[in-house]
């Protein structure tokens, strides 16, 4: 079969688009499925090992990631061991897509979870000086801290990355903005999506929500009580009149909490990255060319980690990275492969549609669309064809309502919070929309506001405390 440059050359030229199209499918399923089956082999064993260590330590994991990992595991025996046919690949193909979203449903959860571990991280960094003996920096001055600030944000050319840093700065300074100021700013940033597509715009609003803790997952409390209890204790703090017991106790539970948080993250990223691959496989099953002798190494490996999972052997065999040797290096060449073709795979689908029709290729370049998502940076990408309605614009109108309906739902709830709570949430929505900042010597007068106009020393020490530490990490 000629190679996907050369398939892609002709069909730009429009030559021999009968054939070349058919083979440009079927290279490109036959290279996603191969990648696939590649990435599956070397990251499963991973996924068995960190498996394993939470089993060793007695981890109390949540029901519902125990499930996740024992359907990967599944779907895993079922690749290596039924034949092919139609039907099974069919089913194979709905239970990876509803192990995905069950994955994806998991995620939402940990994720209204860590954003509310953040915004009380945020607001006990900047009561830790209360309880010190030590505060801002001997012959501190706000315009002299202001001016190194400047100097890191200058120091870096690239644009994005300036405008980065500018926005991590922002968030960490003392928040001492009028609430008009930030509603103003709020629909300012919404603006800018007028014209762009409503979902978006829906886009920018979900992460406003759960950066606001408007979001609350149905189920939170099901699947993660203990968590929950955490963070019932963080909201139920009276932090204005906390003592020096209380902040230690707090702290030790938001620590716990997110090192809770980052495991049962880690382990819902490989399996999304495992069934996203599995994903692959199944879904170009009936397409895809095989090279014998490296399905029969990624099979072995499959079969041996499956039977280690239902047998709990503890560690891999002595042998196991041998195996690997045989893979190295190959997946990095069918990527570079199919990643050439899924440049232009859209381009061609488009261009060609009536005639793929015809050739009834329809079916498989729709499949190939989905692999492509699959494949890409996103994990947890959409694989849905997007609706009518969501391809929308969104005009004034529409904007004007999004901003009057989240509006209404913040002042509802910074009017329940604490003062630190409700300037946690507030910063946190700053960084979700477009920079409100425009030119140089609006951040440097901002900066320079921000510091003059907090009293409070110990918030002022946290905060040159966490913006020091962010310029030596990038310096």
């Amino acid at each position: 079969m000629s190679d996907v440059y050369t398939i892609i050359n002709k069909i730009e030229k429009g030559k021999q688009l009968e054939s070349n199209l058919a083979m440009f499918a079927g290279s490109m399923m036959t290279n996603a499925s191969r990648l696939s089956y590649i990435r599956f082999t070397l990251n499963f064993p991973v996924f068995y090992e960190q498996m394993q260590e939470e089993e060793e330590k007695k981890t109390d994991l949540p029901e519902g990631i125990v499930h996740i990992g024992k359907c990967v595991v599944k779907l895993a025996e079922k690749l290596v061991s039924e034949p092919f046919s139609g039907e099974a690949m069919e089913q194979d193909v709905k239970e990876a897509d509803a192990l995905r979203n069950s994955i994806i449903k998991q995620m939402k959860y940990l994720t209204a979870l860590a954003d509310r571990f953040t915004i009380y991280e945020y607001v006990m960094n900047r009561m830790e000086y209360r309880f010190r003996e030590d505060g801002l920096p001997e012959g501190y001055s706000d315009a002299e801290w202001k001016d190194q600030i400047m100097q890191y944000l200058l120091s870096d050319r690239d644009r994005t990355a300036m405008q980065l840093k500018t926005v991590q700065v922002v968030e960490q300074l003392p928040l001492r903005m009028a609430k008009s100021r930030f509603f103003q700013i709020l629909e300012n940033g919404l603006s800018v999506y007028k014209g762009t597509e409503k979902s978006s715009v829906d886009e920018i609003l979900y992460m406003i929500r759960t950066g606001a803790l408007l979001e609350e997952p149905e189920g939170l409390e099901t699947y993660y009580p203990s968590l929950c209890r955490d963070v019932a204790a963080l909201y139920a703090t009276d932090f204005e009149t906390m003592d020096q017991e209380t902040f230690e106790s707090r702290l030790g539970q938001m620590k716990a909490g997110f090192e809770k948080l980052n495991l049962f993250t880690d382990l819902m990223l490989i399996c999304q990255e495992l069934v996203n691959d599995l994903y692959v496989i199944f879904l170009s099953r009936p397409y895809a060319m095989s090279e014998l002798s490296e399905r029969e190494s990624c099979e072995a490996i499959i079969k041996e980690i499956c039977q280690d999972f239902k047998a709990s052997a503890g560690q891999l065999s002595s042998d196991m990275f041998a195996k690997f040797e045989k893979l190295e290096g190959v997946q990095e060449r069918l990527y570079e492969s199919f990643a050439a073709g899924d440049a232009k795979l859209a381009q061609i689908t488009e261009r060609y549609q009536d005639l793929l029709n015809g050739l009834m290729l329809d079916k498989m370049y729709a499949s190939l669309a989905v692999i492509s998502k699959l494949l890409s940076n996103s994990l947890f990408v959409d694989l849905k064809e997007k609706e009518k309605q969501e391809t929308e614009i969104a005009d004034e109108a529409y904007i004007m309502q999004v901003y009057q309906d989240v509006a209404d739902e913040l002042r509802s709830h910074l009017k329940q919070v604490s003062k630190g709570v409700g300037r946690a949430i507030m910063a946190k929505v700053l960084t979700v929309l477009p920079l409100f900042l425009t030119s140089f010597d609006e951040v440097e007068s901002y900066i320079l506001s921000s510091l003059e106009a907090c009293q409070d020393q110990a918030e002022k020490a946290a905060c040159v405390e966490i913006i020091t530490q962010m310029i030596r990490e990038n310096a």
